[in-house]
């Protein structure tokens, strides 16, 4: 009985140990870049990261995190979209059902499962996880820069996912049984530049 107080008592301790980092309303990017299936004449952009929370043990390991992501912010901002539509109709296409649905899916999701610091370079992690986007969760794993910093942590990485995974099969190359000038490439480059502020 005494060894299951024991456990008991550690195990709380642990989760009481935790502290908590909320993402920087004003600090955070996520940016997207899309391109041809031939490379080159894509689009880039923005989407906001309306809220974030870490976990973070008493010896700087990152337990676990969710954020939400606005797909209502998601914006073009390169001068080929805004030449091509100059009541840049390319976002709007991009909220459509050809794309991420955003009357139907106003948020996009991720969890974070774990993240695992290299034993060789500082500050480097590999990152597990579930995105979920229109609905449709799907394993992610990409490496990242994590520095603490003070009150912050500091979060920079870059990695593709491939848009099929979540049903958007729109213009995919894929599609077509030989290669297609006008047809979008599969995978979407994504580069996180995130602010975590200590909580009280």
């Amino acid at each position: 009985m005494k060894r299951y107080v024991i456990l008991f008592l550690f195990s709380s301790l642990t989760v009481f140990s935790q502290t908590k980092y909320s993402i920087s309303t004003t600090k955070n990017q996520l940016k997207w870049l899309g391109n041809s299936s031939l490379g080159g004449n894509g689009h880039d952009g923005f989407v906001k990261v309306s809220s974030g929370l870490i976990l973070v043990s008493a010896t700087n390991q990152i337990m676990k995190g969710n954020f939400e992501i606005d797909m209502n912010t998601i914006k073009s901002i390169d001068e080929k979209a805004k030449d091509k539509d100059k009541d840049n109709g390319l976002d709007e296409h991009l909220k459509s059902n050809d794309f991420f649905s955003v009357s139907k899916f106003p948020k996009a999701y991720f969890t974070i499962e774990q993240a695992k610091a290299s034993i060789v370079q500082p500050n480097q992690y590999m990152v597990n996880g579930t995105l979920m986007i229109k609905g449709i969760a799907n394993k992610i794993q990409f490496p990242a820069e994590i520095i603490f910093e003070g009150n912050n942590i500091k979060v920079k990485a870059i990695f593709f996912i491939n848009r099929q995974l979540w049903g958007i099969t729109y213009d995919s190359p894929s599609l077509f049984g030989f290669a297609k000038e006008a047809a979008i490439a599969n995978e979407i480059k994504l580069t996180l530049d995130l602010i975590f502020e200590k909580q009280p």
